[in-house]
């Protein structure tokens, strides 16, 4: 049992619409998720932006395209693993993802 004054229970955040391209999708419902799934069999590329739970299952997950992941945090999972985890990860992911670009 915890006690307490007053309760705060977040369930879930809202993305950040960085563009209202067409061509962007935003996932934040059952209806944005097929249409993922219905853009992804004709996809070449695909841009995954974040580094929530949501964007390292995609990355995970999405087969049959190349995927480039946008990052701007120092490691991947960063709200979820510290440093030394996302190094052990990465390798894993590797193999999905397009090399970064030479600076």
């Amino acid at each position: 049992r915890v006690d307490y004054t007053k309760l705060c229970i977040c369930t879930g955040a809202r993305p950040k619409m960085i563009s209202d391209n067409p061509r962007v999708l935003w996932l934040r419902d059952t209806e944005s998720t097929v249409e993922l799934r219905r853009r992804l069999q004709s996809a070449r590329r695909v841009v995954i932006v974040g580094n929530g739970g949501i964007a390292l299952e995609l990355v995970h997950e999405v087969r049959g395209c190349e995927v480039v992941w946008a990052v701007k945090d120092k490691h991947i999972g960063n709200a979820f693993f510290d440093e030394d985890a996302s190094a052990f990860l990465a390798p894993a992911l590797a193999h999905r993802l397009r090399p970064p670009p030479e600076n």
